[in-house]
């Protein structure tokens, strides 16, 4: 991991241009992730974030660190909208925002009553997770390593969601 923390200090040193400012942050937030150094990470990562907000690793930083599911969930989405972007990041900021958004939802519906308006915001986090399930599928290989955690939330929200209506048997899910 010393080795991603004298690149980054070689690239500030010879940075010649503004992309060259965020290759040092990434390694530098990839050196601090090694580390364990969650909260350090976090920290350069919205000051990068603050600098320029296109760079999607810096909003994955912050949604695979997060344990506010607020805060992990906005990262992924804005992530998600970000020009700058990797397949692999982008296939990361899908998980993550499954995840985000059902443990939201599921936290919003296990404490609200049928009329509340904390159901219907559970219910929104819920479906939002489902599309971006849907979406993971549509863009990512079956050899992907989080396809596994993807398809478990998956099942479990088709089952929740569609219900009945489904569409197919549950032998085929």
């Amino acid at each position: 991991p010393d080795l991603l923390l004298h690149c980054s200090e070689a690239v500030r040193a010879q940075r010649t241009a503004f992309d060259d400012l965020e290759a040092a942050d990434i390694l530098e937030c990839k050196f601090l992730l090694m580390c364990r150094r969650t909260d350090d990470a976090v920290q350069l990562a919205q000051r990068a974030v603050e600098r320029n907000p296109q760079t999607a690793y810096f909003h994955y930083v912050t949604s695979i660190t997060s344990t506010d599911h607020v805060l992990g969930l906005r990262a992924a989405k804005k992530g998600l909208k970000a020009h700058k972007t990797t397949v692999c990041i982008r296939q990361s900021l899908l998980c993550r925002a499954v995840h985000h958004a059902t443990e939201l939802g599921l936290e919003k519906l296990q404490y609200a009553n049928s009329s509340d308006t904390a159901h219907e915001e559970g219910i929104a986090f819920l479906k939002s997770a489902l599309d971006d399930a849907t979406t993971f599928f549509a863009e990512t290989p079956p050899d992907n390593r989080r396809m596994p955690t993807v398809l478990n939330w998956y099942i479990l929200l088709s089952i929740t969601m569609l219900g009945p209506n489904i569409g197919i048997g549950l032998e085929e899910l």
